[in-house]
């Protein structure tokens, strides 16, 4: 059982750490006030890589702990993604002129 916690919380840290340099990378928090029409673009860009990251790396796991959860696992990415989708994208629509 603690293979499997440790399926998705390691990708899960990890793609948040992915999906935050990505987001300083292409600095996207300071271009949101600007109102730069790109911006909304890159937010679903990254929140579209980071859940491909994620979802990857949990499959990874998932078969290396020689599981059978793929349906649960790609469950489990996706909300966790969406949660991170709905809170940039509040982000953009609070701080957006």
């Amino acid at each position: 059982m603690a293979s499997c916690r440790q399926a998705f919380f390691s990708p899960s840290c990890f793609t948040y750490l992915v999906t935050e340099y990505l987001f300083v990378r292409l600095d996207t928090h300071s271009r949101v006030p600007a109102g730069d029409t790109s911006t909304l673009l890159d937010i679903v860009r990254v929140n579209a890589l980071s859940f491909a990251v994620l979802w990857l790396s949990a499959l990874i796991f998932a078969a290396a702990s020689a599981t059978q959860i793929y349906v649960f696992a790609t469950l489990i990415c996706a909300l966790a993604q969406a949660v991170w989708l709905f809170q940039h994208l509040w982000f953009y629509h609070t701080r957006h002129l």
